[in-house]
């Protein structure tokens, strides 16, 4: 029996601890241990902390707004009460602009020993005025309102225009400050027009002394076979102050003259006489001896003007017009290079050709200069390769007429042929065209045209030496004389081939 018994209790026991485990095992998916109880405190414990901060730090973040919200209404009110203030008769004053309502009494006078403040963008005086864009202003020692208008502007190069001036009371002025700073980049473009303005004037200025007008004076008769004089003026240029003579480039106008007379810069007239000249560039040197009554003083100063270099000249050049580009002489007129021709074709020449708006008129005489007062070329005859027309002026490069002037300028005259040639291209070369000088055109009653030459021939030589393009051409008409008979040799198309051709051409006066 204790044994059934036993086995009973031990029985239900067991049942016992089955059903408590049943249920563990249901509400928690696992067997609750001792371990696994201390670790659910734990998380129980950290959540429960957590939480608390959180409230904390709601209850601070809800008071501070408040308390910012009741100090932003305590100073708007005392501010209020401030600008609000009277003066002695009951009226209401506003303080002045700028000044800390503070630093005040009750009757609006400032109390700050500086008397100064800053206005805000828009700011009013105290008669309603604005003040101005980012003003600094003082007050004056009387309390008088001060007006500086624009002080900032571009006409005193974004100064700030500060004033000096402390006290006690008064009305805060704008001084420009801002607006000087504002208007800086528009100072700064203003200045750099004055300079280049003034570049300008000193160019002129100092190119003056190498200019002279002269004075061309012919005599004819009339239908009535009475003597009458004409004198016509041009303008020139001084290139060369030698120890005999004074030598000055001037248009071929001034060549079909009887006497010729010249007035330097300074007022001084002299005579002169035609040195050399060239019709085909339209160019002619006059020569004034140093003892034709000039003094020393005044020989000293003189000087020929210096011829600007190829590299010198470049697209975009300002350039200034002197001598007669309107026709008067001493007149000016200002361009600049737009167009360059390396290699413009003339008749025995290839010339570097710059075009320009300003203004010239070759006939009187007119003379390109760079802003150094270097001599760029003088306005040439014909319409160019651009087809000039009254808005554009051809300028003929120093570099291309520095052979002619020196020429001239030794009383030599020049050979002239009449061809107006070009280079064969490398194109012209694939289709069949033989190296040499490419005949473009044939001057009328020229000597070329005269011997039998003829637009399209190949001139391949000139009296021996072989010729490659346009500018052997020109050294080798350059070294002949007026006169001389010159064998030049050509090929010519026919029947789909070239034949070498061979005439004989006189060279001509150029």
């Amino acid at each position: 029996m204790s044994e059934d018994k036993n086995r009973i209790s031990s029985t239900e026991n067991g049942e016992t601890r089955d059903k408590k485990s049943l249920i563990t095992e249901k509400i928690t998916g696992r067997k609750l241990t001792l371990s696994r109880a201390g670790k659910y405190t734990a998380v129980a414990a950290m959540c429960g902390v957590a939480f608390g901060l959180a409230a904390a730090l709601t209850f601070c973040g809800v008071n501070m707004l408040s308390n910012m919200s009741y100090d932003a209404g305590d100073k708007t009110s005392k501010a209020d009460e401030q600008l609000h203030m009277t003066d002695m008769e009951g009226n209401d004053v506003m303080p002045p602009v700028g000044t800390d309502p503070e630093s005040m009494d009750e009757t609006g006078v400032s109390t700050d020993p500086e008397g100064s403040g800053q206005a805000a963008d828009g700011a009013l005086d105290a008669q309603g005025q604005p003040v101005g864009d980012m003003s600094a202003g003082n007050a004056d020692v009387n309390g008088n309102t001060e007006t500086h208008e624009n002080p900032g502007s571009p006409a005193n190069d974004g100064l700030t225009g500060q004033t000096a001036g402390n006290g006690s009371g008064g009305e805060v002025y704008g001084t420009g400050t801002g607006a000087g700073e504002l208007n800086r980049g528009e100072a700064d473009e203003n200045a750099a027009e004055i300079s280049f303005s003034e570049m300008r004037a000193s160019a002129i200025e100092n190119s003056q002394k190498y200019f002279v007008t002269v004075s061309a004076t012919s005599t004819g008769t009339t239908w009535f076979d009475n003597e009458e004089s004409n004198t016509e003026t041009f303008s020139g240029v001084i290139t060369t102050v030698g120890r005999n003579e004074i030598l000055i480039l001037t248009t071929s106008g001034a060549a079909q003259s009887e006497s010729v007379r010249v007035k330097f810069h300074n007022g001084v007239s002299v005579d002169a006489f035609v040195k050399q000249f060239s019709n085909e560039d339209g160019l002619c040197v006059l020569a004034v001896s140093t003892e034709s009554g000039l003094d020393e003083h005044m020989l000293d100063e003189l000087e020929g003007i210096e011829f600007a270099a190829r590299e010198t000249i470049e697209n975009g050049e300002a350039v200034i017009a002197c001598g007669s580009p309107l026709g008067v002489s001493g007149s000016y007129s200002f361009g600049d290079i737009g167009y360059i021709n390396d290699s413009e074709a003339g008749y025995d020449v290839s010339q570097r050709v710059a075009y320009t708006d300003a203004l010239s008129d070759a006939g009187r005489g007119t003379f390109f200069i760079d802003y150094e007062g270097r001599l760029i070329g003088i306005a040439g005859t014909g319409a160019g390769s651009l087809g000039v027309d009254d808005g554009l002026s051809r300028i003929v490069t120093c570099y291309s007429l520095n052979d002619t002037v020196n020429a001239l300028k030794a009383g030599e005259k020049i050979a002239y042929t009449g061809v107006m040639g070009a280079d064969v291209t490398f194109d012209m070369k694939y289709s069949g065209i033989p190296e040499g000088c490419y005949v473009t055109g044939v001057d009328q009653d020229s000597p070329a045209y005269t011997a039998g030459i003829m637009r399209g021939d190949i001139i391949s030589s000139v009296n021996g030496d072989e010729i490659g393009g346009m500018g052997d051409y020109q050294r080798a008409i350059r070294r002949l004389d007026p006169g001389a008979s010159v064998e030049i040799i050509l090929k010519r198309p026919a029947a789909g081939e070239y034949r070498d051709m061979t005439f004989t051409v006189t060279a001509g006066e150029r």
